[in-house]
């Protein structure tokens, strides 16, 4: 309903119907036949990886008389088994994510926990993209699909920048987190399967732009920095960008094809400085005797391997 674009199918003996491929959105569904009255059915939203079943039953009647029903299609899925959960636009938009990674509220669902091996610790042999195991798989058995597109990394794994961030949550439409049941179609996964949709342009233009600051003036002092009096280690970092989609132009002006589009641009800028005491000293301070005379900032160290054990 987006862009106006519509698809025309005709049933078999039985009257069955299958429109494949079809992009998330709201759909009207409209059934004609000679002798019969006409049926709509408004009000159908498909979500990416959904099957949605509109059944329509046609009278006898003029083919000008219209049957107009609005209903949304049904939020049980009949035609899967799979376990699965819809993140969406209204989710990623509100939720509070640090540098926002669509990738982390993969988390949210049930037996999705986030993986021993951090990410960015081992770049160069699983890569630097964060890491969560389902239901008991390994971290790199998991599917990253965008747009149909298998998007993996080169070590089979959370497909991710040199910086560690996947796509973030103003270029996707919305995801989807299979995490059992799910058909062969998608193959190769022992966790889960990510399938995200990106934005895409409709007929009118629409855009939006962005502003996210993380600064220390705006952050509490931890609790060493509490306890020995030091200042909090600066910190600022600024993410900002713009989106903006659209109907551009005709592509031939003899004709009603027209070029739909969407884009994001971001960018990030950041600094920081190290505290003055690591937190190796830091617990060895506070396990030291109180009559000792030497500074905190140079406790005995006679600790270390117990306080961080």
């Amino acid at each position: 309903m987006g862009t106006g674009a519509s698809r025309n199918v005709v049933t078999d003996a039985g009257g069955r119907y299958v429109v494949a491929t079809l992009p998330i959105g709201g759909y009207d569904v409209r059934a004609e036949l000679s002798g019969f009255r006409t049926e709509v059915r408004r009000g159908i939203t498909l979500a990416v990886g959904m099957q949605a079943v509109v059944d329509l039953v046609l009278t006898v009647g003029n083919l000008q008389e219209v049957l107009e029903v609005t209903a949304e299609a049904p939020h049980v899925q009949t035609t899967s088994s799979a376990v699965s959960e819809l993140v969406d636009a209204k989710t990623m938009r509100e939720l509070p994510l640090n540098g926002r990674n669509f990738v982390q509220l993969a988390t949210l669902q049930v037996g999705v926990v986030n993986s021993d091996r951090a990410r960015g610790n081992f770049p160069l042999s699983s890569g630097t993209g964060m890491k969560f195991n389902v239901n008991g798989a390994r971290d790199n058995s998991n599917s990253f699909l965008l747009d149909g597109q298998d998007i993996q990394d080169v070590f089979n794994s959370t497909p991710a920048s040199g910086g560690g961030e996947t796509l973030d949550v103003d270029t996707l439409a919305e995801f989807e987190v299979k995490t059992a049941n799910f058909s062969a179609e998608y193959g190769k996964a022992a966790g889960a399967v990510i399938n995200a949709v990106t934005k895409s342009g409709a007929n009118s233009v629409h855009g939006s732009a962005l502003e996210f600051l993380r600064d220390d003036k705006l952050d509490a002092a931890n609790f060493f920095d509490n306890a020995f009096g030091s200042p909090k280690p600066a910190f600022s970092l600024n993410q900002f960008g713009a989106t903006l989609g659209g109907r551009w132009f005709a592509t031939r002006p003899s004709t009603s094809a027209v070029t739909r589009g969407f884009g994001k641009t971001e960018a990030s800028r950041g600094s920081s400085s190290s505290p003055a005491m690591t937190r190796a000293e830091a617990c060895c301070a506070i396990r030291r005797p109180a009559s000792s005379s030497r500074s905190p900032s140079r406790p005995p160290c006679s600790h270390i391997s117990i306080c961080c054990s």
